[in-house]
């Protein structure tokens, strides 16, 4: 009864969590990368195509930034605005941490998973980055998800989960 109660207390505390960072989401975007070269590179392919990325914005020195997630911007972009963006990087930031979830549930138990999800909600600067148009929180979602799914191949050896690993 008292675990039941005290992982009610946790999921109050996350949904707290989750609700104060999705209005940050509707934020403009204010933060240096996120206006120096992130969105008007996004805005660039949105405007010019893909092609556009080989010469970049003026100024940009950062040519060996993964362009999937300027690409999925731009289309994001044309679809409606910062907001979309926004909202999108924050989806995908709470996808990789419910999948790291999952797994540190069924191997860990509810309440260490619930634990897990509070430490990764007050790492201000990761969901900063997840709810502007930044490519680091959604990197580091993919690349966390892609490795524990590489985990659960050796333990399952299906061939799906090891292609979805590289993805």
């Amino acid at each position: 009864k008292n675990r039941e109660r005290t992982e009610q207390i946790l999921l109050l505390v996350i949904s707290f969590f989750f609700l104060f960072y999705l209005t940050s989401a509707f934020v403009p975007p204010y933060r240096g990368d996120a206006l120096a070269y992130h969105l008007p590179e996004a805005i660039g392919v949105a405007d010019n195509g893909i092609g556009f990325l080989i010469n970049g914005t003026v100024g940009h020195f950062y040519k060996n930034i993964p362009a999937s997630v300027e690409v999925m911007d731009s289309l994001l972009y044309t679809v409606g605005g910062f907001t979309v963006i926004n909202l999108t990087h924050y989806i995908i930031l709470l996808s990789g941490l419910f999948f790291v979830y999952s797994f540190v549930k069924a191997n860990f138990g509810s309440f260490k998973g619930l634990i897990f999800l509070i430490l990764c909600f007050s790492l201000y600067e990761l969901f900063v980055n997840g709810t502007n148009p930044y490519i680091d929180a959604i990197m580091t979602a993919w690349e966390v998800t892609g490795f524990f799914l590489l985990l659960l191949w050796f333990d399952s050896k299906k061939e799906k989960v090891l292609m979805l690993s590289g993805f």
